[in-house]
């Protein structure tokens, strides 16, 4: 296969706005007024993958899977959480556990058409974590209301995220991505990986080689994506979810291991490597 000069990074560690800076318009319903240059990057909590990642325990899956934005299932979530003046819910319901909504929207570098993806958030409390209390209105919902049930061919993956520093709340808090339930491709189609380091931020990252038809059908997929968010999930957790933005067709990844601690980064690089070299994350069924 003939490698040609463009690479996805996927930031597996730290994401601009839930991944992916380089659109052309980004904003958030907390800060929609904000223009990209204007918005600091959210970093990801280095435990918000459960250790698969930055920790002690290694990955088990790997998984590329696209994000439905847009969906009207997420339109009626939204509305049907609410929004006050003050970011909190008006779903009695939803305000007892603290879980909120929020927009990511933007426009790719090669369309005028505008992407909304909706999403619930949430911090951790004494009553559970962020997705516990996500998952605990969710379910809730559906059995009060079956028509918010998650149909079969989508699901919900939950990401940590922990905001910069200047924000007004810098709490961690975790958020979903309504995804499709059919990963576009997974770990098993993964050829070779090494470590190596970013020339320009000098942290690790780790460069993943597909095989021919793991090559074909990722090229295929973004191309197919082009605009729209493709989610990294590992583990069962998303860890970033850039936006494409070109068909990705050279067959490799870059797979950038960021974090305030690079030591952590690089074992967490190798373990990664490690894992996938034994053909040891095959996207569970």
């Amino acid at each position: 296969m003939r490698h040609l000069a463009l690479r996805l990074v996927l930031l597996l560690a730290v994401a601009a706005c839930g991944g992916g800076g380089s659109a052309r318009e980004r904003s958030s319903s907390s800060s929609a007024t904000e223009s990209p240059a204007e918005r600091r990057p959210e970093r990801r909590d280095p435990d918000s993958i459960g250790g698969e990642i930055v920790g002690e325990r290694p990955a088990s899956s790997l998984e590329l899977v696209e994000v439905d934005d847009g969906s009207q299932l997420m339109q009626r979530l939204f509305a049907r959480v609410g929004r006050a003046y003050n970011g909190s819910a008006t779903d009695p319901a939803a305000k007892a556990l603290d879980v909120r909504v929020e927009t990511d929207t933007w426009r790719a570098d090669t369309s005028d058409v505008r992407h909304v993806d909706y999403y619930l958030m949430a911090h951790d409390g004494p009553d559970g974590t962020g997705e516990q209390r996500i998952g605990s209105y969710l379910s809730s919902l559906a059995k009060s209301d079956p028509s918010f049930a998650i149909p079969s061919d989508r699901t919900i993956r939950y990401e940590r995220v922990a905001p910069p520093g200047s924000a007004t709340d810098p709490r961690p808090y975790t958020r979903t991505y309504y995804v499709m339930a059919q990963a576009g491709l997974t770990g098993s189609s993964v050829a070779d990986a090494h470590v190596a380091f970013d020339p320009d931020s000098h942290g690790p990252i780790v460069l993943v080689d597909l095989d021919r038809a793991g090559g074909l059908v990722f090229g295929e997929l973004t191309a197919r994506l082009v605009g729209k968010k493709l989610a990294i999930v590992v583990d069962g957790k998303v860890a970033s979810a850039p936006i494409i933005n070109s068909a990705i067709r050279n067959g490799r990844i870059s797979i950038w291991m960021g974090g305030a601690d690079p030591r952590a980064g690089e074992r967490a690089a190798e373990k990664l490597v490690n894992a996938l070299r034994a053909g040891a994350l095959p996207a569970r069924p």
